[in-house]
């Protein structure tokens, strides 16, 4: 049988970033309440930093050093993320008496004017060559993992910002990477990595030494490939916020012995899953969660009994589990038999 169910209300903002968070429903004409677990997720492998008009309320990009105080100088750090992939509009560090130091560009990440975490699974970055730039000799991809920050004053030479966490090595940490091939100026070459969640990227790179300077034609951040709808839904359930000891997802029933009220149960999906937990407001009655895949069919119901215990009896969070496994029993019998002996027809 079907039941409505009347769902509070999500909370605001909630899903603006990725992550993941619970409705609680009622079953109504009943006692009975349920959750629903919601999973928010960027579209997969999808441009999330790219500001072709660079206002001030999406994704900025952002170097230590740029070539835009000349005032002959076109180079502009806003180009590297206006998804145009023009080399008429670049970032550059030329300069006629170059440093030796390394050079960081990158992106923040914005969304309605906030700074604002996101997932990343993929870089792509397209370099440009001159006479006196070329793509770096060294480079290094790195995520901020510092303390919270504003969009530095001067975002084209961030170094200027002298208390800026930016300009501190402590507040980077390395991503290792696998590049789609030599990095060389000309053509964008991709930079995928295991996927990782953070408010900035940036290239740290160093000059080669017969240029004056480093170009960037365009830096391109992507959200992590959506993983296959095929993967098989699973479900983690935890018994007051403990791990569900010897949990099989092969088995169905569950009993536990618990003290005094009843105990909270959460669950945690993967696989494109999605999991309720129906709760009853009757001792007598389990818990259930429910396993649905992604087109709403039922996976899998697990039912949780909580049996009242003794002060010598195993609490819940001693997770005292019993498994109700099928089993199957052999009893020998004597079998009557009649022995026929048949002649040959030959």
């Amino acid at each position: 049988d079907k039941l409505a169910v009347e769902w509070d209300a999500v909370a605001e903002h909630a899903t603006d970033q990725e992550g993941t968070f619970e409705v609680l429903g009622h079953i109504l004409g009943t006692d009975l309440t349920t959750k629903m677990q919601v999973t928010v997720l960027a579209r997969g492998n999808q441009v999330i930093s790219e500001n072709a008009s660079n206002n001030a309320t999406d994704s900025k990009a952002f170097a230590s050093t740029t070539n835009d105080t000349d005032a002959a100088s076109n180079d502009r750090i806003f180009y590297i993320n206006d998804g145009r992939f023009n080399e008429d509009g670049r970032w550059s560090n030329w300069s006629r008496t170059p440093k030796n130091q390394e050079v960081s560009v990158g992106v923040l990440f914005k969304k309605n004017g906030q700074i604002t975490p996101r997932s990343v699974g993929k870089v792509a970055i397209q370099f440009f060559k001159d006479s006196g730039t070329d793509a770096p000799a060294t480079m290094v991809l790195e995520r901020y993992v510092g303390p919270t920050y504003s969009e530095p004053s001067t975002i084209s030479r961030y170094e200027e910002n002298a208390d800026h966490p930016f300009n501190k090595a402590e507040n980077w940490q390395e991503i290792p990477y696998k590049a789609s091939g030599a990095i060389e100026a000309g053509k964008p070459i991709e930079f995928t990595f295991d996927p990782i969640q953070t408010t900035a990227i940036r290239a740290r790179m160093t000059r080669k030494s017969t240029t004056n300077g480093l170009a960037m034609v365009e830096f391109s951040a992507y959200s992590p490939a959506k993983a296959s709808d095929s993967e098989t839904p699973a479900v983690t359930i935890s018994i007051n916020g403990k791990a569900l000891e010897n949990f099989d997802p092969a088995v169905s029933e569950y009993r536990l012995t618990a003290n005094g009220a009843k105990p909270e149960v959460t669950v945690q999906t993967s696989g494109h899953g999605v999991a309720t937990v129906v709760e009853s407001n009757q001792d007598n009655l389990p818990t259930l969660v429910r396993l649905l895949a992604k087109d709403g069919s039922l996976v899998k119901e697990y039912r949780l009994h909580f049996e009242a215990g003794s002060e010598a009896s195993h609490a819940v969070d001693d997770q005292a589990l019993v498994l109700d496994r099928p089993s199957l029993e052999v009893e020998k019998a004597v079998i009557p038999f009649k022995e026929i002996i048949r002649e040959n027809s030959d």
